[in-house]
């Protein structure tokens, strides 16, 4: 698992959310499965994909597309997620959440994006300054 994900992992454990990772739909990584339960039922389920480097890289709106098309919009991985969930998924829908690095001027553009395909996006540096803040 790759230090980004290792970071928003614990960041998720920490609010509560227990999380099962490397989750396989064919060949395909799921990501991150977040699963929060209030008194044994369970309450959220949310599918973080992170696709960013505490590095960074410069054409982040680029690889937008083949993040919503690759990621959530393939019908493996959500069949993958509910047969996962099955048995505890009572009409819960699943929250499609992507983590990405600070994002350039046309922000505002990716954000639309994102909503108009039911995903939300947290930018990796907040979720950081979360984690920094609790050590």
């Amino acid at each position: 698992m790759s230090a980004e994900k290792e970071v928003v992992n614990f960041w998720l454990n920490r609010k509560g959310y227990f999380t099962v990772n490397n989750l396989k739909s064919g060949n395909k990584d799921i990501g991150i499965l977040a699963l929060k339960f209030d008194k044994g039922t369970l309450t959220n389920i949310m599918h973080v994909e992170v696709s960013c480097s505490i590095t960074g890289f410069n054409e982040q709106s680029n690889i937008i597309d083949s993040v919503i098309d690759e990621r959530f919009n393939d019908g493996n991985i959500a069949a993958a997620i509910k047969k996962y969930t099955k048995d505890m998924n009572e009409g819960i829908e699943t929250e499609n959440i992507v983590v990405l690095n600070s994002l350039p001027k046309d922000r505002n553009e990716i954000i639309k994006k994102l909503g108009k395909n039911g995903i939300i996006m947290f930018e990796f540096e907040n979720i950081l300054s979360d984690v920094m803040k609790e050590l």
